[in-house]
């Protein structure tokens, strides 16, 4: 154990999740209803950080993976603190896309829902949460905390807010 590892010492895994918007709607994939996480639900493209990969490499190189997609205008737009059950930080970032054309991916299906469409949509995790904060013009960076307990984020405070409880 080197000295950066320590018993009791918080350790969380770094995610990317991206939203990529096009043509005034942004790309979301519905889990597969196989997937340990988000099975079923809808949530931007992303996955984990590998070892010696910056935030930016990684979420370029999921939604290669995942969509097929080249994007541009790559942007971090909050920093989620998920503890309980599991535990990381998830980076969230936004990007555009000159193109529609995704390919097939394993970890669900892909689809470009109209902006305002999304909430009609079954969402995963605290996505309901920060969807207002993520696509503002106006919006800065925002960072929160969610309560996670293994199925559903039970609770969500942002740095600039009073703690939210979801039923």
């Amino acid at each position: 154990m080197d000295s950066l590892e320590r018993d009791g010492d918080y350790r969380a895994i770094p995610f990317a999740v991206c939203f990529i918007e096009s043509e005034g709607a942004v790309l979301l994939l519905k889990g597969a209803p196989d997937k340990v996480r988000w099975a079923n639900v809808f949530n931007g493209v992303g996955g984990r950080v590998e070892r010696g990969e910056s935030i930016l490499d990684a979420t370029r190189r999921e939604i290669r993976e995942e969509t097929g997609l080249e994007i541009r205008a790559l942007r971090l737009r909050g920093v989620l603190s998920v503890t309980g059950a599991e535990e990381g930080i998830v980076f969230v970032l936004t990007a555009l896309s000159d193109s529609r054309q995704v390919m097939a991916s394993q970890e669900g299906s892909l689809t470009w829902v109209p902006k305002a469409k999304v909430f009609d949509l079954e969402l995963a995790g605290c996505l309901p949460a920060y969807w207002p904060r993520l696509l503002s013009p106006n919006g800065g960076l925002f960072f929160a905390t969610c309560v996670f307990d293994g199925r559903h984020d039970l609770q969500v405070a942002f740095a600039d807010q009073p703690l939210i409880t979801s039923s």
